[in-house]
This record gives C-alpha cells, structure tokens and sequence, in this order.
C-alpha cells in the first residue's frame, strides 16, 4: 500500500472541521484512501454509496440515514445522494464537533451553489490527484513550493539542498510520462492490457460519473470533445472553432466543457495578466489531468509514437502541469497556477503567484538549452522585477546549473521529489 502524501493534511484536517470532501477523478484511489484512514489513524465506520442498498436508505431518508448511523463515518460516492449534503449540514449544526464525516466523492460537487453555501465553514476540501512520480517511488512529499516562495534566496538553497540526478531516471520518467499516475495501471495492469483498461475507463466515467451529473444530449459529441481536448492538451483552447468542429453549439460545448472539469478529466490554465499593463494574450490553456490517458486518446502506446506525433513538448508539458498541481496540494503555502504569453509569441508554461511573489517554471525536452531561451527568462526577470523569486527551467538532464541573476536549471527529478534531500510529510 503507498502511503498517499496528502494522508496527513487530510488527517490534520479532521481535527479542524466537521466534515471533510476527498474529491478528484474516478480510481485516483479516494475510497482505498478514506479506508486507510477509517481503520488507521481515524476508526470510523464506514458506507458506500456503491452499495444500492445503502444508497436506497440515503435517498429515502437522508436525515434518518445520518442520525442512525456510528460516527465518525466515511460516506464514499457523495455525489449520487446531493440531498445528504443539506442533511449533513442539519446535522452539524446541531452537534459542531469536528471529525464526524469523511466523504469523498468522483465530482466536484462543491461547485454546486447551493451545496457550497450550505455547507460553508462546516468542511475541509482535499482534492486527490493520480499517484505523482514521487508517491510512486516511495519519496516523502517534499517542501520545494515552500521554499521557493519563503526562502530570500531561493536559488542558494536549491543548490545546497540538490543532490546530482541518477542517470537512470530518463528511463523512469519516460514510464511516468507514457503511463501516468491512475493506481490500477501504475501497480496492476501489464503494459499490453494499458488500452483495455484506459478505454473501460473512458466508458465507465461517461456512464456512471457524467450521467450522475447531467443528461447528454449528443454523447457521441462528448466522446469527440475528450479526443479533441487530448489532441490540444498544452494548447490555447479556442471554444468557436471546436464548436464548429463538432457542429456543436457554443452554449453546449461549454456545459460538457465545465462538465469534464467538474469531473477532473481536464485542468484549464488561466494566463497571468492581472495588474500588466503590456498586451497579454487571455485565452485560456487546456490540460488532460493524467498522460496514461492523454497517451491513449491519441493512439501513443510507445516513446517513439509521442516523437513521431510531434506532440513530445505538449505531453512532457502536460506532464509537468500535473506533477505541479499535485506538488501544490500538499504544500502548506498554497499557490496558484497560470501561464503567461505575450501578443509577440513570447511565452512561459507556468506561473506560480502566491500572495505578492511569483516563481515562473518553463519546461524543457532537451540536454542543452538554447541561449534562446535562457535570453527569454532572462526577459522575464525583467518583466516581473522584485516580485519574482526565481525563474526555473525544467529539463532532463543530470546537473544543477546557475544562469545567474534569478535564473537557473533544474533537472526534473530534483524539482520533483526524487532527488531532494530535505523531504518533510505535511
């Protein structure tokens, strides 16, 4: 059993709030987590809303349902039964103890206004990711997002805390990045079986979690949009030109759009332009949040399939943009994600803000960086002034390197666990 880097931030969670909301895609492995938990750290009883019959007692009494169950208790699927909410929050407010409900659930139903609002002060939300490179290789979570926004030099202790790569963590990276992070194809499923798997995937997610959601009118247009959005990932997402694609309307496209979102299928970037004065471009970038099906969507079954596609940057950068986001949630100084691109072309992958400061991270396939671009972030350290800590570029190689001013090179398996020297679980 891996031990999942967000355990102990959820843990500490339940300590502070009534209730907690595990959320994230199917099989990310939010009921094997909850379960950890309920007969580990925190007993509790437990309930599946998987199960019909207790998903019939839910439905027919939410109130009864809550009131005659053993507390503290994990209710897993919440989504199916939106109504245990408003009864969740009934009954809290008459017994505000903290710890009493652990609920985990396949879709964001925190963006529901109604369940929001009721359940406002009274939750701890926690959204689970597919396994990251470094649960994967049994690595602690590390502190480098903290440290690159706490630290007054963040540079100097990147260079004292690195430890030079181990040249065989290409291969290993190649693995991640050809079969990403969902559990089941990461520890059980052989390579050859990786097709069936994903492609069941596909079938069960649109079957059960999107039909919970909502009624598709034009499922065979959902299923073009998941290629269409896998073909784009890393890419500016232009709504009217898929919507006449598709022959879909505008207004439909977004609601399946948001839908993907909502069940954690696909991550939208938003551009950095807020307080610049020099012309940005705002359209918004699109990622699939796991490579392994990213990978299967568009036919990659090998290394050499992604070369020959042409689309090697995008996956890699695809990639990143998930092992970001998964660093990010269990950091304590939380941060948020955008990408910035000027009208000239100019642009950089990710832009971390947290309060006032800003790391900028560009990612990188390649030994040797051109001075291209290291003359491009080397712009930005301009662009940005005092508010940024350090420019970053990401890249496969083995060695630490200093470009000077704010600016280094860092391999991908230091920036993301595997090399780090101080690791600390949260």
């Amino acid at each position: 059993m891996i031990e999942r880097h967000i355990y102990h931030s959820i843990l500490n969670g339940l300590k502070v709030f009534p209730s907690i909301l595990i959320t994230g895609a199917r099989q990310v492995g939010k009921s094997t987590l909850a379960k950890m938990l309920s007969q580990g750290d925190w007993p509790a009883s437990y309930y599946s809303l998987d199960d019909p019959i207790i998903m019939d007692l839910a439905q027919r009494d939410p109130d009864g349902f809550l009131h005659r169950s053993t507390k503290p208790m994990v209710i897993d699927e919440i989504q199916k039964v939106p109504d245990l909410m408003r009864a969740l929050k009934r009954n809290i407010d008459l017994d505000r103890k903290n710890g009493q409900f652990l609920l985990t659930g396949s879709a964001n139903i925190m963006t529901l206004k109604t369940v929001s609002e009721s359940l406002a002060g009274r939750i701890g939300l926690y959204q689970l990711n597919p396994f990251s490179w470094a649960e994967l290789e049994k690595k602690p979570a590390t502190n480098i997002i903290d440290r690159l926004f706490t630290e007054e030099d963040p540079k100097k202790v990147l260079n004292q805390l690195f430890n030079r790569s181990s040249t065989d963590y290409i291969e290993r990276l190649m693995e991640r990045v050809l079969i990403g992070g969902y559990p089941e194809p990461c520890l059980n499923i052989s390579r050859e079986n990786l097709p069936l798997w994903f492609e069941n995937y596909r079938e069960t997610y649109i079957n059960r979690d999107i039909r919970d959601l909502a009624n598709i009118e034009y499922i065979h247009h959902f299923y073009r949009l998941l290629n269409i959005l896998a073909y784009r990932s890393g890419q500016l997402i232009n709504y009217a030109d898929i919507s006449r694609d598709l022959e879909l309307p505008l207004s439909t496209l977004r609601r399946y759009a948001t839908m993907l979102e909502q069940t954690y299928q696909i991550q939208i970037l938003y551009p950095y332009y807020i307080n610049i004065g020099k012309r940005l471009v705002k359209t918004p970038k699109i990622y699939i949040t796991d490579t392994g099906m990213l990978n299967h969507l568009n036919n990659f079954s090998t290394w050499d399939d992604i070369e020959r596609s042409g689309k090697l940057g995008s996956v890699v950068e695809t990639w990143a943009a998930n092992e970001i986001t998964k660093l990010i949630s269990v950091s304590h100084r939380k941060a948020h994600i955008y990408f910035i691109r000027l009208y000239t072309g100019q642009e950089i992958d990710f832009i971390l803000e947290s309060g006032i400061n800003i790391v900028a991270i560009e990612v990188k396939w390649a030994q040797k960086i051109s001075g291209q671009e290291i003359d491009k972030m080397r712009n930005l350290v301009d662009f940005f002034g005092d508010r940024l800590k350090v420019a970053i570029i990401l890249y496969p190689g083995l060695d630490y390197i200093d470009l000077g001013s704010k600016l280094c090179l860092i391999p991908f398996s230091f920036f993301f666990g595997l090399d780090f020297t101080v690791g600390e679980k949260h």
